[in-house]
């Protein structure tokens, strides 16, 4: 996500590309109750379950789970980081757009540094105190 934003700060994309993109990654995403199964942390009828649930209700998936005891928020921890290593990167989505060519990301990836979370959290404590 980092790079995304550095690629639309420095001009190299647009927010309607960065927008796209970012629509791209999160429908590539592997459903959490999907690879829950898979990885033989629920049952089909468990996953039925949460999903009944989940439709009256405005709570995540695993949320539900941990509540029902059918996972801990270790599980779901795991789950989330197999979603996202499953999921396109963002910056292969602008490419694949046509947003912004393969080499011209390779070229602005090595100039890119992500902030450290020290970095980010005093530039976004800034913005806040300047609103």
């Amino acid at each position: 996500m980092w790079l995304g934003t550095y690629l639309v700060r420095t001009g190299a994309v647009s927010e309607a590309q960065f927008v796209t993109a970012v629509e791209r990654h999160l429908e590539s995403r592997i459903p959490i109750g999907r690879l829950a199964i898979e990885q033989g942390l629920l049952s089909i009828s468990q996953l039925f379950e949460i999903l009944e649930v989940q439709a009256d209700s405005s709570k995540p998936f695993g949320q539900i789970a941990t509540e029902l005891g059918y996972m801990t928020q270790r599980d779901v921890a795991f789950l989330l980081m197999v979603q996202d290593e499953r999921s396109k990167p963002i910056a292969a989505a602008l490419v694949e757009t046509g947003a912004i060519t393969q080499s011209e990301l390779n070229r602005r990836r090595a100039g890119f540094r992500q902030p450290s979370s020290t970095e980010s959290f005093t530039r976004n404590k800034a913005a806040v105190q300047t609103a």
